[in-house]
């Protein structure tokens, strides 16, 4: 008897419970929480599969993103193509990032509204103190050569 391969929407669908929210994937998973198929040879994210599966293609350098902030969703509605740029965004926005976590600078200075300089789009912050004390080097260093 040949074997049969299961077509790769049966397969994601078979590991997966539906709600009328996500689609959480109950499979095996990578070491940051992303679900993983195989589709030949080739180990996928099962939100990207599910891209594919009820979207299209993927273009190169394009990113399957979730809305809905869960990594094992596939469900296709919570699921939408965007770049670095957009993950990392979400990423900053959703307090995922490293940095989020962080309470001080890499000088001990704590983050507080006061003491921080914040992006438009929340995707950097500075310490104020730190960017006062580079200031003033700077002009110092500057000062000093315009008098040589």
């Amino acid at each position: 008897m040949a074997f049969k391969s299961v077509p790769l929407e049966q397969r994601l669908l078979s590991k997966t419970t539906k709600s009328p929210g996500c689609w959480q994937w109950k499979g095996r998973t990578n070491n940051v929480g992303y679900g993983l198929t195989s589709v030949g040879h080739k180990v996928l994210t099962t939100h990207r599969a599910s891209w594919m599966i009820f979207r299209g293609e993927i273009p190169s350098e394009i990113f399957v993103l979730h809305k809905c902030n869960n990594k094992r969703c596939i469900n296709p509605d919570h699921l939408y193509l965007g770049n670095q740029s957009d993950n990392m965004r979400d990423v900053v926005k959703d307090g995922k990032h490293f940095n989020a976590s962080k309470t001080h600078c890499k000088n001990g200075h704590e983050f507080t509204k006061e003491n921080t300089y914040q992006g438009k789009r929340k995707t950097w912050r500075r310490c104020r103190e730190c960017c006062l004390e580079s200031d003033r080097k700077y002009f110092l260093k500057t000062k000093s050569k315009n008098h040589d």
